[in-house]
């Protein structure tokens, strides 16, 4: 469908047309916030308390986590471009992949790759030592379905007649220069750029081990999160081991000594097994 070479804008689905209005609301919500206590002693932007960082992580009894979430979500509002970038970015690249893995995909993708990038962020920052430094942004997300769009679309032409894999190799690439910069001098330029190589790590993984995966959920088959699918059919399945054994155990008794041997709670557990299996 991508692989033509002429330049063609997606149209804005449905999935990230709804990211891009919760991205705008969490910024004009900052904004506002931010002129509203900023008479009140408030000493940094509302965004900020949204942002990831080592040393928020244990904020509010351990709710800091939560950041791993908003951070994603949250941008900065001194510099506009910030959020006009990575809108622009989701657009053009998350579009695409909408098409194939459908809303619910998009929505799992967009989270997901958001938190690897802010797992690598949280690396990088220990290593240079910022550690109250908080990062905000969809930029990981953004690398995510730049990645996830450059496997599938790889000669599609875009910006400059740039094909779509070396448009990505060239940000990839830039990421992974100015993290190794920032390990061995020592220094930051304001950029995630540990957030951009998660988020980049992932479109990668998702494409060549999560893709049947991610197909499923646009056709709207299988469940979003399968680790707990599976742990809730695991816990079924003992449930109804226990429920077999029990009842074997009561007709056991009945045939050894009679009905009339049960005991009040005994019969009460015989009735709600039968009804459980008169409902299967």
């Amino acid at each position: 469908m991508y692989e033509r070479p002429a330049i063609r804008l997606p149209h804005l689905s449905t999935g990230i047309r709804t990211l891009i209005f919760v991205n705008v609301a969490v910024f004009a919500a900052c904004f506002l916030a931010t002129l509203v206590f900023l008479d009140s002693g408030l000493d940094r932007p509302v965004a900020y308390y949204l942002g990831l960082s080592w040393n928020g992580l244990g904020d509010w009894y351990g709710l800091g986590v939560l950041r791993f979430v908003t951070s994603i979500f949250a941008h900065s509002y001194s510099d506009p471009w910030h959020i006009i970038y990575n809108m622009v970015g989701l657009w053009l690249f998350g579009s695409m992949v909408e098409e194939e893995i459908g809303r619910r995909g998009i929505f799992h993708f967009y989270v997901c790759a958001g938190l690897l990038g802010g797992v690598l962020q949280l690396g990088l920052s220990a290593l240079l030592g910022a550690y109250d430094i908080p990062a905000i942004g969809a930029s990981g997300a953004v690398y995510g379905t730049l990645v996830y769009a450059a496997m599938q679309a790889p000669r599609m032409r875009t910006f400059f007649y740039l094909e779509m894999r070396w448009l990505a190799g060239i940000f990839v690439a830039v990421g992974v220069y100015m993290s190794i910069l920032g390990l061995r001098h020592g220094l930051a330029d304001g950029t995630a750029h540990g957030g951009h190589l998660g988020g980049a790590l992932f479109g990668w993984v998702a494409f060549r081990r999560l893709r049947p995966f991610y197909v499923r959920l646009g056709r709207g088959d299988g469940p979003l999160f399968p680790v707990f699918a599976r742990m809730r059919a695991d816990r079924e399945r003992q449930r109804e081991v226990d429920r077999q054994v029990t009842l074997d155990q009561l007709l056991e008794k009945i045939q050894a000594q009679g009905i009339h041997a049960l005991t009040p709670s005994e019969r009460k557990q015989l009735e709600r097994l039968s009804r459980e299996m008169k409902r299967r």
